[in-house]
């Protein structure tokens, strides 16, 4: 059975890897982390095998790093080469101008009852 990993990543990341790294078919995106609230990242959660699970996991500890810090330095090495557009920078803004609207009226919400 695969392992799950999910990490938050900065959304122009994210951008970079729907647009370049669509080969990826394990990458499964969400929408974001209920305890993590940051308007400028996205989640992606992915499956992997409990070996390599394991395998990141002792490289994180061999390194001294989370689980989290592994998983994005592939990522981010991943999209070094994709190139974001101007029109997917404004995307990016939109979409973190959404997400915080998203997260005040959560705050509000929950301030109110």
């Amino acid at each position: 059975m695969p392992q799950a990993i999910t990490v938050a990543i900065p959304k122009e990341t994210s951008f970079a890897l729907k647009k370049g790294v669509a080969h990826l078919n394990w990458v499964y995106y969400t929408e974001s982390m209920p305890d993590q609230p940051a308007a400028d990242k996205d989640t992606i959660t992915i499956r992997v095998s409990r070996a390599l699970k394991k395998r990141l996991q002792k490289l994180a500890e061999r390194r001294n790093e989370s689980l989290t810090d592994v998983v994005l330095g592939f990522i981010e090495k991943a999209v070094r080469g994709v190139e974001l557009t101007a029109q997917d920078y404004k995307q990016i803004a939109a979409d973190v101008a959404e997400a915080e609207k998203r997260i005040e009226a959560k705050k509000s919400k929950k301030k109110n009852q």
